[in-house]
């Protein structure tokens, strides 16, 4: 998890107990840090990131995916033209993938549906 008012690297904790709160009904949650933080001792609320899990690969927009005999792409730019290369979606997040099978350094085209064909 991040606490980016507590600490600029990120924390391990072990999640005790969920809930909400009777006044708001915000989420809350009782968590146990992995290691002694002193900043926390004299700060009552903080807000937190929740990693549940993660992931290595090119992230882009999910509007960049394309299809092309059922299988999953995306347009890169080589030689002033567009071509399809073959990709697996290894993890959404809101409006973003995370991309397996491309390497670093592509210029992946974000907006396909303003080229023709490729």
């Amino acid at each position: 998890m991040t606490m980016p008012d507590v600490s600029a690297e990120p924390l391990r904790a072990r999640i005790i107990a969920t809930g909400n709160t009777v006044e708001t009904d915000e989420a809350v949650a009782v968590l146990e840090l992995e290691r002694y933080v002193p900043v926390l001792d004299a700060v009552r609320h903080v807000e937190i990131t929740v990693v549940l899990s993660s992931h290595e690969g090119i992230v882009v927009p999910a509007d960049a995916i394309v299809w092309d005999d059922g299988e999953a792409g995306v347009l890169v730019r080589r030689n002033g033209r567009a071509r399809f290369v073959p990709v697996q979606v290894i993890a959404r997040t809101g409006d973003e993938v995370a991309l397996a099978g491309i390497p670093f350094g592509e210029q992946i085209i974000t907006n396909p549906e303003r080229v023709g064909s490729w």
